[in-house]
């Protein structure tokens, strides 16, 4: 592959798979939270009130949907 013909972060990630999108057999690390993320960060002051669903590494941690 040619210098810069691939994504910036592809470059530097550890493992092979698909990056930066949420679809089937995409590695996935995701937060579901009960509010306006780009609002601010006050959610985190309550994050297992706030926090819905934790998915690391493509897999569900967390769910309280």
């Amino acid at each position: 592959m040619l210098p810069g013909s691939c994504w910036p972060w592809r470059a530097r990630a550890p493992y092979d798979g698909r990056l930066g999108v949420i679809a089937e057999g995409a590695l996935a690390d995701v937060l579901v939270v009960d509010a306006d993320p780009e609002a601010g960060l006050d959610w985190l002051d309550d994050p297992q009130g706030r926090i819905n669903l934790i998915m690391k590494d493509g897999r569900i941690v967390k769910d309280t949907l």
